[in-house]
């Protein structure tokens, strides 16, 4: 019914991409909670506003390089879920190599069960 490319994640994973929109549900639940209830346009508009000021302040941050940026990519949750991520592309990339489907997707389901 729909096309390979939509549902299957191979290639997002080989190639780093997110493959979720957690990024985007984050953002909307931490902006909606910023406006009060029943906000106006005019407090939407400011509110917008901070939220670009802030995103430039943060890019401005990171061209001028790591030691600028106050999230630092050692703490041990980073650490983790980096470390997670190069495991899972480390499998995934194990599907083109001479190893079973069995074996495969055994290794798939053990890697979510940790």
């Amino acid at each position: 019914m729909f096309p390979h490319a939509v549902w299957n994640k191979y290639e997002t994973v080989l190639s780093d991409e997110p493959l979720t929109s957690n990024a985007a549900e984050r953002f909307n639940a931490a902006f909606a909670l910023s406006l009060p209830k029943n906000a106006s346009i005019c407090a939407l508009i400011q509110q917008l506003r901070t939220e670009e000021n802030s995103n430039d302040r943060k890019m401005r941050d990171v061209l001028l390089g790591p030691q600028n940026n106050k999230a630092t990519a050692t703490t041990s949750r980073n650490l983790g879920r980096d470390q997670r991520r190069i495991d899972f592309k480390n499998l995934v990339s194990n599907y083109e190599k001479k190893v079973s489907i069995q074996q495969y997707m055994t290794a798939i389901v053990d890697y979510y069960n940790n």
